[in-house]
């Protein structure tokens, strides 16, 4: 009786951390998803790219 107690406990402490984790994975995507998003500066190597292939020279890729 005492052992299931116990492994009760345990399997709801194994899914309270596969919860949080869960919700850290899914804070921390959300969190880059928003950077991203909203900073184009910090996102430029997302475009960089498109940049290359409009410019029609090196010195286009500077300017």
């Amino acid at each position: 009786m005492k052992r299931t107690r116990q492994t009760k406990q345990v399997n709801k402490a194994i899914e309270h951390s596969r919860r949080l984790f869960l919700c850290l994975i899914l804070l921390c995507f959300l969190t880059i998803l928003i950077y991203e998003s909203f900073t184009p500066m910090l996102s430029d190597d997302l475009n960089y790219k498109t940049a290359v292939r409009e410019a029609s020279g090196i010195g286009d890729l500077f300017l």
